[in-house]
């Protein structure tokens, strides 16, 4: 990085040599560098102004180093936190970002560990800022690194994750960074149109090519002439569009429908799913041809509950944007997020963080308003009336599904309270999560998780897909726990 390229750095320790050896260590980006001697004059400068990084020397502080962290974590979203330690507070298969830390390093650590460390989070920072994108995660600067790295070539991507995880915005991120960037961007949702409907806009059509083609039509491979097509949730597709969408990214040529002349186009196709594609091409229902064609990369994104420490970063973000209210939030309203799985993934905390701007309280909200909040998500979810059509067996069979999913939402929150856990962790005969999981008795909480698993196995005739989909998880993580508990 260029020594131009400065960032607010705070370092809050009392030792004035460890303050020197990492001011040497970033003074090629010429930081605007504060040091704080203790933590009190340390969250006194968060309420006045955000940081960059924060280098935090958790020896000889009141408070549990994975307690410490967290409020900084709450204090400055936005920063990355180093802890130094003597010994990293960490579990057997626990990484520094599970406890929100981007690191922890030694007292000890010399100005070249240092100096590296600085330039990773900057690299990182910079990669995530130039795909537009909000998050300080591990999972989200990776998948930015993979986007800026693929943006300039002609590859074809294909973006998997859950709804609300930001597909689009990642697609739209490679064409921002490639050399199209100058030319149109198009996306086209295929599970959202019929299969007439969705070959019409897809290609384009003639006039009287069928009833009601009253005009010319102009298809998304022509208007994106040049540029980008984004086809998204591409695995919904039928079956024949298959065939022909393949030919065109092959050929490079598409025909109106009704049409006999061949047209010539310049496009990069990026496409997205929620499904597994290579299991959907070996059961036959996607063409296993379509499917290698596409991803040449595959750039799987993140949920929301594998970055959990990205919820603060989005939530100052998404309060920011507000036109009206902009609440603060408490260090125990932080706590109750990350402890919550998501479902709708980014997404819904947008939603949720805007109706707390117009519902909630006008300057604090706390766990309570939070857990209000949630709570009406879930009983508005849960008895909006709605016409099936479905015979009161087959309704009675969903609500069982349901309510097992739910069993199993409830589950994943009471985990990821225990893992995010050591925010409320204190000084104690208390066990390490993480040390207490890998005994061979399983506790109840593994008993019921096996259970959960079973019934959806069973309630879905063993189809491993759909119990994935029932229970809220990835089809890979389901094996796993399969394989894992000998199911």
């Amino acid at each position: 990085m260029a020594a131009e390229e400065g960032f607010s750095l705070l370092v809050a320790t009392p030792d004035a040599d460890l303050a020197s050896r990492i001011g040497a260590a970033a003074e090629p980006w010429q930081p605007d560098m504060v040091v704080a001697e203790g933590y009190i004059s340390a969250f006194k400068l968060l309420t006045e102004r955000p940081f960059a990084i924060i280098f935090a020397d958790c020896r000889g502080a009141q408070s549990p180093v994975r307690e410490l962290v967290a409020r900084l974590n709450f204090r400055c979203p936005s920063a990355d936190v180093v802890g130094i330690v003597e010994n990293p507070p960490l579990g057997k298969s626990e990484s520094p970002f599970a406890v929100g830390a981007a690191a922890f390093i030694s007292p000890d650590a010399d100005a070249t560990a240092i100096r590296q460390l600085v330039r990773q989070l900057q690299q990182g920072r910079a990669e995530v800022a130039g795909c537009g994108w909000i998050g300080k995660s591990p999972e989200i600067r990776s998948a930015a690194s993979v986007v800026l790295t693929v943006a300039p070539t002609e590859a074809t991507v294909l973006l998997i994750g859950e709804s609300g995880t930001g597909k689009e915005l990642a697609a739209r991120a490679i064409h921002e960074n490639s050399p199209r960037r100058d030319k149109p961007f198009m996306a086209l949702n295929c599970s959202a149109l019929a299969e007439g409907t969705l070959e019409s806009e897809l290609f384009g059509h003639e006039k009287g090519a069928f009833t009601h083609a009253f005009a010319q039509k102009q298809g998304v491979f022509e208007a994106a002439h040049g540029g980008t097509i984004f086809l998204d949730e591409i695995g919904e597709m039928p079956l024949g569009l298959q065939a022909k969408l393949l030919r065109v990214i092959e050929e490079r040529q598409v025909r109106r429908v009704g049409g006999t002349v061949t047209l010539n186009i310049d496009i990069r196709v990026i496409g997205a799913t929620n499904r597994d594609l290579a299991m959907a091409a070996e059961e036959g229902s996607f063409r296993r041809d379509l499917y290698f064609r596409l991803s040449v990369i595959r750039l799987i994104m993140p949920r929301l509950l594998d970055r959990i420490w990205d919820i603060p970063v989005l939530v100052e973000q998404f309060v920011a944007s507000q036109a009206s209210r902009k609440p603060s939030f408490a260090d125990d309203a932080y706590e109750q997020m990350l402890g919550y799985h998501w479902p709708g993934n980014v997404r819904e905390l947008k939603n949720f963080v805007e109706r707390l701007s117009v519902l909630g309280p006008a300057e604090r909200v706390t766990a309570r308003v939070v857990r209000e909040f949630l709570q009406d998500d879930r009983t508005t979810v849960r008895n909006l009336p709605m016409v099936t059509g479905r015979s009161p067996e087959a309704a009675r069979h969903d609500l069982i599904l349901a309510a097992l999913a739910e069993l199993k939402r409830d589950l994943t929150e009471i985990k990821q309270a225990i893992y995010a856990g050591g925010i409320a962790l204190r000084s104690g005969d208390v066990r390490d999560p993480v040390e207490a999981e890998s005994e061979e008795k399983p506790t109840n909480l593994t008993h019921l998780e096996i259970e959960t698993i079973r019934e959806a196995l069973v309630r879905t005739g063993g189809n491993r897909r759909q119990a994935s989909k029932l229970l809220g998880i990835g089809e890979r993580t389901l094996y796993r726990k399969i394989k894992e508990y000998g199911l």
